[in-house]
Order: structure tokens, then sequence, then C-alpha cells
């Protein structure tokens, strides 16, 4: 059976405020205290705010790789980029002890064995798992692209399709790459020649049954540099 727990951190951290936001309209009907309401709450606002600053974090350390390849390398245009600000911790929510994922967990099993607990309570309290409702025609593949020793690397999602169909623009319209049926998908084209640079974009449809399916993913961009 499938889990109704959001694996990755941020839909994770969406999943347990809606969750903690909700439970007071459950609270009697549920037969929970007033302390595991706020509990539930306090967890949620802590969990929340680590998740949201260590993805700030990722940015903050992006943004100094990105001056440290300026400055030694002049990369990201002729004009020194300024100081990255550091993540403001200023003002955290009341902490918490370690393990929310358990709590919530444990709270969430009290929840479903109560004689009054409805799948109903439970999709408003995002602790239902939603029933698939996937039409393989509507998919459209989302993906991120980074550099990789100069090269731009393609993390895709692979779902229920067998691969996809990668198209680029090199500056003279987009063309077929190549298919790949494992993500990432690795861009090997020349670079440009050195100190030079060139925007390379980039989209993607699914394959399935060994043909094109579904929409054609949103445009992408990436600067790649030719190495010194």
């Amino acid at each position: 059976m499938s889990d109704y727990l959001e694996k990755e951190d941020l839909k994770f951290a969406v999943q347990i405020a809606e969750f903690a936001e909700a439970l007071p309209t459950f609270a009697g009907t549920l037969d929970l205290t007033v302390l595991q309401v706020g509990n539930a709450q306090n967890d949620a606002d802590f969990i929340s705010f680590v998740i949201t600053k260590n993805l700030a974090a990722d940015g903050y350390k992006q943004n100094w790789v990105k001056l440290k390849d300026q400055v030694r390398y002049g990369k990201n245009g002729d004009v020194l980029a300024a100081f990255p600000p550091p993540v403001d911790v200023s003002s955290p929510p009341t902490a918490v002890q370690p393990n929310v994922e358990k709590r919530f967990r444990e709270l969430v099993k009290i929840i479903k064995a109560h004689p009054n607990y409805t799948k109903g309570i439970g999709e408003t309290l995002k602790i239902e798992k939603p029933e698939s409702t996937v039409n393989p025609s509507e998919g459209k593949p989302s993906f991120k692209v980074f550099l990789d020793s100069g090269s731009p690397v393609l993390k895709w999602v692979k779902g229920i399709y067998e691969g996809v169909e990668v198209w680029v623009d090199r500056g003279t319209g987009f063309s077929k790459a190549e298919r790949d049926l494992r993500p990432p998908f690795v861009d090997k084209h020349t670079l440009p020649p050195a100190g030079q640079s060139a925007v390379w974009k980039y989209k993607m449809i699914y394959i399935l049954n060994d043909e094109t399916i579904g929409q054609w993913s949103d445009e992408v961009s990436v600067t790649v540099v030719g190495e010194v």
C-alpha cells in the first residue's frame, strides 16, 4: 500500500503545515487534547522553518560558488557581484525535539484508529494518499539543468514513462538531441571556444511504448562557457 507521507522535504513541510492548520477543526470529533494540537502546530512550524532555511542555504552556497568563479575565471559578467547575503535565522519559531516525522506518524496512527475517523477527514488533514489519476497523454516533463565540468546535465523525472526525447536550441532553432531512457541526461556536445559563452535552450517530451506522448516541457536555458 502506498504511503501517505510526502518524501520530498519541501512537500513534507507543506503537508504537515496543512495538517496542523486543519487539525483544530477535528479536535473534538477525534478527542484530541489541546496539548496534542499545540505540539502538532509547533512541529509543523519548526520543521517548515528548518527545511526552508536549508533550501536557502543551498542557494547561499551556490551564489558563493558563482562569485568565486567570477573572481577566479571571469565567469558571470564583468561587474563584480556583491557578497551573497547570509540566511536569516533571526526569528525562529518555538524549537522542538528531534524526529518530527516519527511524532507525526504516531499522531496520525491515533487519529486513524479513532471510531469517528473518516476518509474525508483524512483527505482534509492530508493524511490519505490520493488515488492515482494519471493520464499518460497529459504528462508534461519537469526538469532542471546544472553544469558538471562545463557540460549541461538535465535532471528529469521518469514517472510512468519509458524515457524522454530531448531537444536543444544552440542558437539556430530547436532540433532533436537524442532519446534518454534513464535520468539524468548529460549533453556531451562540444562547448564554445575557450573564454566564449553561449546560451543553450532545452525542452523535452515523454516517451511511452516507443512513441512520444503528452505535452512539451517548459523551455529551460543554461549558459555554457568554453573552458580556458
